[in-house]
């Protein structure tokens, strides 16, 4: 008597904690609810990131119908993103572009590979990148098309390369020798100089020092003269030298130069004119007068004459022609306001050459100044100025000889405003750009790059590209540099990653091009970058996202499918559990057949915790919460988890002294412990240390930032840490999937973790593992903590009865019909079957005295519900319970509801389908 009143005491308590369950049934729907929206939320982010872009980005197949299309490209094509979904994009280009965009995006589905291209629509340039994407097969069936405007760069681009062209033309087209020169050496000539000094070709002078071109004995002037110019001592800007054509003639040349930055670099920039004609003259002037005049009238020079107050007194025919003056309205008039602009200066100019020309009796003065024509037109002459002597050997006339240079200063000021143009270019524009040299050292560097990557000017010209590009990309930057330098290519786009000075990485979009002088010789690299860190980031994101989802779905399906085993599955345990419980109550105590039946419950019940667990994995396992004191559960579990431990594995405990209350199902955590405990234990080969330890955590936002589905607030953490073996990123990354396991075949079942999973996902908790080869193993378990006390205590039992009440099952499973038939005939009551929904109605029809319908809510024909809203339409007071072995949000959806009907789920034991049927027929 006492050994049965404890079994229905058993029994009543599990009666007790099913109702408990059943009430919890709700939250699961919420849960199911709120896992859909957040899966909708994640699509819809998905679509935002795409039309959030400022750029085209469309998804199209190989047929080119247009899958996706965000704003920025319909707005391009003046179409709406409606029209554009379904089309085909060739129908939106020209006949001739539609075909070559064909061809291009074919190329991507036949090869698997990107192609880039240039675009130019509107007026506008664009960068296009059709990437392709792969179907589970692994074919490209679909490509992603992203175009990126360009128009800024390519402008400036040209603007810089007709800057240095002018500059080219205006150099080519001098009537003077131009030549650059550092320090001592050339390293630019025109083509005038070449024809001044008898060369062939600038490679005979580039790289060479002034004694190619100076007379021996002028040399250390020439050289004097250029050095003091560096060091910014005074020296004469316009002198005459000796000097000596590559065939040995002589010639005397007239120079000009200045100091000036050529491409971030200091320079000499000369002007050479052969002024052997000139010499000539005044040699002529030495031995005769009249061959002087005929000489000087004859001379393609302007030759004049003036006294030391600046009185015209010789103007030779060339100097009329040039100035537009005969000599009867020019001798005797004064230089200044004739030739000479009326300057305030000029005089003082005037008397301080006078003065000069005194001092040095032996030289002769070379300055250049503007000088006006009758008609008004300002032009530059380039003079040289000679004493005329009494027989006193005073000053009494000045001989000035002089050459129109008017083309070389436009020349000059072209040049200014080219370098002007570039430099307003090359420092405002909004794009990053910046010069280098052959070894990649830089010249100049733009305030964009500099602010780009967080150094000065100053600072990068002490680096390299290499310095400043990320590790990865500099093989392949080497490969492009060597294609653009043989001329390969004209140049070359990339996106890579840059190194900033604070170590923080920044994506740019770069284009290399190289330029070069007039013959072709190299000067510098140009390189413009954007900045396209944001665009990077907001694809890393994406592509997390996408992540997060197919892992959402693939939980989803497996649930789905662990819900479709349990119906079937637990319609088998059904059978089986109650058959066998129904014999081992028929066995006398003595027979040897008792233990063979208690084989088969034990092994009947191995198979509903095995259903159990994947149900738990899925998420679909009905749980009890309650407050739960986390800190004495593991103090209560810790002699248990001990037992699964070896002689050499320590297993310790580090709980915290506050309250560690959380909504949890006391079973269900023992569980989460157990598998953990049962994990680490398995990493310990030989032997080591287990913890257990408790916290509270605050979950702030930061913290969400890199987790999904995450709530901010306050949660009770447990960690279960290891000095095991540890796992590799790879290992990681699967250990909560379903029947994945590294153990050997026949050692585990690959559910453990996946339980773990499930388990602490039902208790809106989350769980994240940290791990490495050789370095140990530690789960942190985040469980929503609560302000409440514990509850300990428990309800009353109440013993079971039997009954002579009419029931009708209806049950499509034969197996399980027959064994609620049987189970409840032998406890009294007069039982009808039904094999499914139609059946079952039509059975009531018969017997309408039926006082309770037990039905399996997924049958054929009718469903549960349907076939109870028929009945109560004719019998409204009559009683039902609802049975299933379908999971929780399954019955939901067929419209049970668990505060209006009861329901037990299977797989159905004995005591509890007993319990349940008379606690329903005894309420009122």
């Amino acid at each position: 008597m006492d050994e049965s009143n404890k079994t229905k005491e058993q029994i009543i308590k599990e009666l007790t904690e099913m109702r408990t369950r059943v009430a919890e049934l709700e939250k699961s729907q919420t849960e199911q609810m709120q896992f859909k929206a957040a899966s909708k939320e994640t699509e819809e982010t998905l679509l935002a990131l795409i039309n959030a872009t400022r750029e085209t980005l469309l998804l199209i197949d190989a047929e080119g119908t247009v899958l996706i299309a965000n704003e920025v490209v319909a707005q391009r094509l003046g179409k709406s993103v409606q029209e554009l979904t379904g089309a085909c994009i060739y129908d939106h280009f020209p006949p001739d572009v539609a075909r070559l965009r064909k061809e291009q995006f074919n190329r991507v589905f036949l090869t698997g590979r990107p192609v880039q291209f240039e675009d130019i629509r509107g007026g506008k340039s664009f960068d296009t990148y059709c990437f392709p994407v792969f179907d589970k097969t692994g074919k490209a069936s679909r490509a992603a098309v992203f175009a990126c405007e360009i128009t800024e760069r390519r402008l400036a681009d040209e603007k810089l390369m007709e800057s240095e062209e002018r500059y080219r033309v205006a150099i080519e087209q001098s009537n003077d020798g131009v030549a650059l020169l550092r320090g001592d050496r050339h390293i630019y000539v025109n083509n005038k100089f070449l024809e001044i000094f008898g060369f062939d070709s600038p490679d005979e002078v580039i790289g060479k020092t002034h004694d190619i071109t100076v007379y021996p004995d002028d040399l250390p002037m020439v050289m004097e003269y250029n050095r003091k110019r560096q060091r910014g001592e005074p020296a004469p800007s316009s002198y005459e030298f000796r000097g000596i054509r590559k065939d040995g003639i002589p010639i005397f040349v007239g120079i000009s130069s200045a100091g000036t930055i050529f491409r971030g670099e200091p320079v000499t920039l000369a002007y050479f004119r052969d002024i052997t004609e000139n010499k000539q003259a005044e040699e002529a002037l030495k031995l005769s007068e009249q061959k002087y005049r005929e000489l000087v009238q004859n001379a393609n020079s302007i030759i004049l004459r003036m006294d030391t107050m600046g009185v015209i007194t010789f103007f030779n025919e060339f100097s009329q022609r040039f100035f537009g003056y005969n000599e009867a309205k020019i001798i005797g008039k004064n230089v200044i306001g004739t030739i000479v602009p009326e300057y305030e200066t000029t005089g003082r100019n005037l008397k301080l050459l006078i003065e000069d020309i005194g001092r040095n009796p032996e030289f002769h003065i070379n300055n250049v100044n503007e000088n006006v024509c009758r008609n008004g037109e300002r032009v530059w002459i380039a003079w040289t100025n000679k004493p005329i002597y009494n027989e006193d050997k005073e000053v009494t006339e000045i001989l000035c000889i002089g050459n129109d240079i008017t083309e070389r200063k436009q020349m000059e000021k072209a040049l200014q405003e080219s370098e002007e143009q570039f430099r307003k270019i090359f420092e405002k524009s909004s794009l990053g750009m910046v010069m280098a040299g052959i070894n990649l050292n830089f010249i100049r560097a733009n305030e964009a790059f500099c602010n780009m990557l967080g150094y000065t000017e100053q600072e990068l010209l002490l680096l390299t590209f290499k310095d400043i590009t990320h590790p990865e990309h500099i093989a392949e930057d080497v490969i492009h540099v060597n294609d653009l330098i043989s001329g390969k290519i004209p140049l070359y786009r990339t996106e890579k990653r840059y190194i900033r000075k604070d170590k923080g990485i920044v994506w740019g979009s770069s284009t290399v091009n190289i330029l070069c002088d007039s013959n072709d010789r190299f000067l510098y690299f140009l390189t413009t970058v954007e900045d396209i860190t944001q665009r990077k980031r907001s694809e890393e994101e994406k592509t997390r996202l996408e992540s997060q989802l197919r892992q959402a779905q693939k939980t989803e399906a497996i649930g789905t499918l662990a819900g479709g085993i349990a119906h079937d599955f637990n319609n088998i345990l059904t059978a089986l559990m109650g058959y066998a419980t129904l014999m081992q109550m028929k066995i006398d105590k003595s027979s040897p057949l008792k233990s063979y039946v208690e084989q088969i419950l034990s092994a009947s019940r191995k198979a509903a915790d095995l259903t159990q667990s994947l149900l738990a994995f899925s998420r679909q396992q009905p749980v009890i919460l309650v407050p739960l004191d986390i800190n004495n559960t593991i103090k209560a579990t810790k002699k248990l988890l001990k037992r699964l431990l070896t002689e050499d594995i320590e297993l310790q405990t580090s709980l915290m002294q506050d309250d560690t209350i959380a909504m949890a199902d006391k079973s269900q955590i023992d569980q989460i412990l157990f598998n953990l405990v049962t994990n680490a234990r398995d990493a310990l080969p030989k032997g080591g240390t287990i913890t257990i330890e408790t916290n509270i955590a605050a979950i702030d936002k930061t913290f969400i930032n890199g987790h999904e589905f995450v709530k901010p607030g306050r949660y009770v953490l447990i960690s279960v840490s290891d000095t095991g073996i540890g796992m590799d990123e790879a290992t990681i990354d699967k250990i909560f999937d379903p029947f994945f396991t590294t153990k050997e075949v026949g050692k585990g079942t690959g559910l453990g973790l996946a339980t773990v999973y499930g388990i602490v996902k039902q208790h809106n908790g989350y769980i994240t593992v940290d791990s490495k080869p050789n370095s140990g193993t530690i789960f942190h378990i985040y469980l929503p903590a609560v302000r409440m006390k514990v509850d300990d205590k428990q309800d009353k039992t109440t013993p079971i009865a039997t009954g002579k009440e009419i029931i009708l099952i209806a049950e499509d499973n034969k197996e399980v019909r027959y064994f609620m038939r049987e189970a409840l005939q032998q406890h009294g009551y007069i039982i009808i079957e039904a094999a499914d929904g139609e059946d079952a109605v039509d059975k009531f029809k018969q017997h309408r005295d039926t006082d309770l319908i037990v039905v399996d809510s997924v049958m054929p024909k009718k469903n549960g519900m349907e076939v109870y809203k028929e009945i109560h339409g004719i019998n409204p007071h009559i009683k039902v319970l609802f049975t299933s072995g379908y999971t929780k949000d399954v019955v939901l959806d067929k419209g049970i509801e668990d505060k209006e009907f009861d329901f037990v789920a299977k797989p159905l034991l004995l005591d509890r389908l007993l319990q349940k049927v008379r606690e329903i027929l005894d309420r009122k």
